[in-house]
């Protein structure tokens, strides 16, 4: 009696269906999970990132501006030679970002209301290489839920909640 080694035909066919049906349910659970992104989560998202806006405009004697509008965050650099705010699109490590839609957002700067825009012109909030940033808070809330982003002249970011 002659045994064969490996798999039929059918066999791999089932494992294929199987892990088909499996990635599936994954995508459409994380899409009903990006739905969902909650307040906290984000603000400490936006919080890491803004520090590490800050770092970068230290270690690289440059300043940096991110301009907070409707749909989202604009990073930017300025560009010294041309005395210019360069968008910037390149970075693997800075990117813009849009807000979810679960979520709404407002933004104080020297504790005056800034009415955000449907595009961004310039920064409205800016790093520079001495570590110093535009004072500002970014009100980020949900449904039941008001959490604070606050960014502080002498750098450093905190998030809190709103009472």
């Amino acid at each position: 009696m002659l045994k064969r080694k490996g798999f039929t035909f059918i066999e791999i066919m089932i494992v294929i269906v199987i892990i088909a049906i499996m990635a599936t349910v994954m995508g459409i659970s994380m899409s009903a999970f990006n739905a969902k992104i909650k307040a906290a989560p984000f603000s400490h998202y936006l919080k890491r990132t803004f520090e590490l806006i800050e770092e970068r405009a230290i270690l690289e004697q440059n300043e940096f501006g991110i301009c907070v509008h409707k749909q989202g965050i604009q990073l930017y650099r300025y560009n010294q030679v041309r005395s210019f705010w360069q968008l910037i699109r390149d970075s693997t490590d800075l990117k813009s970002i849009v807000f979810p839609d679960t979520l709404s957002f407002e933004l104080n700067i020297d504790n005056q209301k800034i009415n955000l825009t449907d595009k961004c012109v310039k920064p409205n909030i800016l790093f520079n290489d001495g570590g110093f940033i535009t004072p500002f808070e970014l009100i980020i809330k949900e449904k039941s839920n008001t959490l604070v982003l606050t960014g502080e002249y002498g750098g450093g970011f905190y998030v809190k909640q709103k009472s």
